[in-house]
């Protein structure tokens, strides 16, 4: 089977699962998905999350665009087959959309503090670029 019959068939089970029409998958692009499992400080899990940057060359680090609790792991990252990319796919209960989210890189942490809940301390919530916002249904 050849890659573009691959991608079909993928992109077809992602709006089944989603029950989604083909105009309501949002993409968005990302410089890094962090996967981030968060303990408290008997090492319990507290919240296992991914937390989306992009990079900042003004303060030269990455600013957190957007975060997503991780329900399971059908929703981790995985390396795009053939390229440097990276991607995730999703139906946003938030939103009510499939969303898929391409990364330049990912990496994976175990914390005892929630990593986006600091940057909010640098970096105030309202300032921040979020992802694509649902289209509002008619």
């Amino acid at each position: 089977m050849g890659r573009f019959a691959r991608a079909v068939l993928a992109g077809t089970a992602l709006l089944m699962v989603a029950g989604s029409t083909a105009d309501e998958v949002i993409t968005d692009h990302v410089d890094l998905v962090e996967v981030n499992f968060c303990y408290d400080d008997r090492g319990h899990p507290m919240i296992q999350q991914l937390i989306f940057y992009d990079w900042c060359p003004v303060s030269r680090c990455y600013r957190v665009r957007d975060f997503r609790l991780l329900e399971t792991v059908e929703h981790l990252p995985h390396r795009v087959r053939g390229g440097r990319a990276y991607v995730v796919t999703w139906f946003d209960e938030r939103d009510g959309v499939a969303r898929r989210v391409i990364a330049k890189a990912v990496r994976t942490t175990y914390t005892r503090h929630d990593p986006e809940m600091v940057e909010r301390d640098r970096f105030p919530k309202d300032m921040r670029r979020e992802l694509t916002p649902a289209l509002r249904r008619r």
